[in-house]
């Protein structure tokens, strides 16, 4: 009886754990959805992002067949999120997009997010966000590659931890940042 208990045990510990975090794909982005704190991360997709604009929606609606509906709310750009998938000598490929609008849920700003998106004309940076990639990167990791980058808007009031500038940037609230 003991054997049976603890097999069943294992199979609702195993069925659980899948569900407590995946990888699912929305309106042509990949989310990584964990539903212990219902939040979602937008990922890399290990191919390059094509569309000419991505508006990234501040919740993720999932409705599993038979349960509940689950609402996740986006409040990450992954690492390399916008980076793609890799070419033949390791380097990440970019995204062709010209145009991703942010929500103002997004929090956290992942390691070169937006590496080699050598199309990207614009990127406004929500209130929202409070740090962006992480301490000890070269100037410049957030966006490089950003060939095409002519705006770049912060709209938070004060600057996010890590933040940069550069000569297309653009800070309504200057006076509360210091240099990055």
């Amino acid at each position: 009886m003991k054997r049976i208990y603890l097999l069943l045990v294992l199979l609702v510990a195993n069925a659980t754990a899948g569900v407590m975090a995946q990888t699912e794909e929305f309106d042509g982005l990949v989310y990584y959805l964990d539903a212990s704190s219902m939040e979602a991360i937008v990922k890399n997709p290990s191919r390059p992002y094509n569309e000419n604009k991505y508006i990234i929606p501040s919740k993720i609606v999932k409705s599993p067949a038979g349960s509940l509906e689950q609402v996740y709310t986006v409040t990450t750009i992954g690492n390399n999120a916008f980076a793609g998938g890799r070419d033949y000598s390791g380097d990440y490929m970019g995204s062709q997009t010209y145009s991703i609008i942010l929500p103002n849920t997004i929090k956290y700003i992942g390691t070169y997010a937006f590496y080699n998106c050598r199309n990207l004309t614009q990127l406004v940076i929500p209130s929202s966000v409070e740090t962006m990639t992480e301490q000890g990167l070269p100037p410049g990791s957030h966006f490089e590659g950003c060939n095409s980058l002519q705006a770049l808007i912060y709209l938070p009031s004060k600057a996010p931890s890590y933040w940069e500038a550069s000569a297309n940037t653009y800070v309504p609230n200057i006076e509360e940042y210091s240099s990055p």
